[in-house]
């Protein structure tokens, strides 16, 4: 009996911690891609001049990293790899082939000046089927701010 009653409590608290913190969060599918992801608490879609092929915005506060989500289709003329080297560089800095919480990815870091601002962007790429998604991370290059890159990231999953 006791063992029970500690297993229920310890339950009890693990749940009420889990509210108590947010809980995991339902999944945001990224456009009408196979991927989705978990927004950290206060983070949500915000208003923004989209770009071609961007589909998202999302924000939390002046003091935490924001990010972009683009989402094109592959038409049979566009690879991830292909389309992560272009993108490179343009920017004039190289990709590399990771992975991202158990999928194949292209990354590529940019530096994109913004408002008379620079800024470093962390820049993710992933395919589906159909399409090429990136997710775009803007940051003051801060230890912190790549934590919660990662914290993202480590959500990331395809549907």
């Amino acid at each position: 009996m006791m063992k029970k009653t500690v297993a229920f409590m310890l339950t009890l608290v693990f749940a009420l911690g889990l509210f108590a913190c947010g809980g995991a969060g339902e999944p945001t599918r990224l456009g009408t891609s196979d991927f989705s992801i978990v927004l950290p608490e206060g983070y949500g879609p915000a208003e923004d001049v989209m770009d071609e092929d961007q589909i998202a915005y999302y924000y939390k506060d002046d003091e935490s990293i924001d990010f972009d989500v683009y989402q094109w289709e592959k038409d049979g003329q566009y690879t991830l790899e292909g389309e992560a080297n272009a993108l490179a560089a343009f920017y004039g800095t190289t990709a590399e082939a990771v992975v991202v919480n158990g999928l194949n990815a292209m990354k590529y870091v940019s530096l994109e000046e913004y408002e008379g601002n620079t800024y470093t962007v962390v820049n993710y790429l992933l395919e589906d089927e159909v399409y090429i998604v990136e997710l775009c991370f803007w940051t003051v290059g801060t230890p912190e701010e790549y934590s919660d890159i990662d914290a993202i990231l480590n959500t990331l999953k395809k549907n």
